[in-house]
């Protein structure tokens, strides 16, 4: 009886984590869309792996540029052929074997009278190196292109957990959400089988309720996939035990199978 009580208790507690995350969800992606944040952090991405000239040149190329909004926004999402193959025909020219030889592929000259600090020439002869055809060069760029938007992504998941850290805090501190005074609530409520009015809001400021909020501060930060996942699991916790009243039969050796 008194586990069940807790179980369902921390199911309720839960269902609030879930309601308050979705809702930080909501206000992230409003903010995101307002600040073009996955475009932005595409676009720095590609001027730290190519530099300023060639990742330029890499932006004015149809295949990229088709893909801006109304033409100017940088795209929020660049596929690695496409990528790839509009680096190629900015920096390469191939040149096809003869007699039986492999053909060669060359950075285009205008890099080559490229004095700038960025290096741009350098990085395209690193990208060339050893390479006898178009489809081999390819397949290097798209590799390079997909380990460096790893690493963009790691970046833009690090600005929206900031961004959800904030969120939390206004939502369960401008709340009073005290994850301690409402799983007392719930657990009281399922003890005598009524229903709960969760001690949401302020009527006063009380220093005892900064760790409940501490807490809930922390717990929404998680994110809705993490309370769904853990949901799923105690209700199955719940389903597979017996119900209370199944319980004390079983107790006093009235249950049968």
């Amino acid at each position: 009886m008194f586990g069940s009580y807790i179980l369902e208790a921390a199911i309720g507690l839960v269902f609030i984590y879930i309601l308050l995350s979705l809702l930080c969800s909501v206000l992230n992606e409003w903010i995101i869309r307002m600040q073009s944040l996955r475009a932005d952090v595409l676009q720095k991405q590609v001027m730290q792996l190519l530099g300023t000239k060639l990742g330029r040149r890499l932006t004015q190329h149809p295949l990229i540029h088709g893909m801006c909004e109304d033409g100017k926004r940088f795209p929020h999402y660049i596929p690695q052929s496409t990528f790839a193959q509009s680096l190629i025909q900015i920096g390469y020219f191939h040149s096809p074997g003869k007699e039986g030889l492999p053909g060669k592929v060359f950075v285009q000259r205008t890099w080559s009278r490229d004095q700038t600090p960025l290096g741009e020439r350098r990085l395209l002869e690193a990208l060339r190196q050893d390479s006898t055809n178009i489809a081999s060069l390819q397949a290097r760029i798209e590799k390079w292109f997909e380990l460096a938007m790893e690493q963009a992504s790691g970046r833009f998941k690090r600005r929206v957990q900031i961004y959800t850290l904030v969120f939390a805090g206004l939502i369960v501190g401008g709340g009073n959400v005290d994850t301690i005074a409402i799983f007392n609530q719930l657990y009281k409520g399922a003890a005598v089988g009524a229903r709960t009015a969760f001690p949401l809001g302020w009527d006063g400021f009380a220093w005892t309720s900064i760790p409940g909020i501490l807490v809930s501060w922390a717990a929404v930060s998680l994110g809705a996939p993490f309370w769904f996942e853990l949901l799923n699991k105690l209700v199955n916790l719940r389903q597979t035990g017996l119900p209370p009243d199944e319980n004390e039969r079983s107790r006093n050796g009235r249950f049968v199978a």
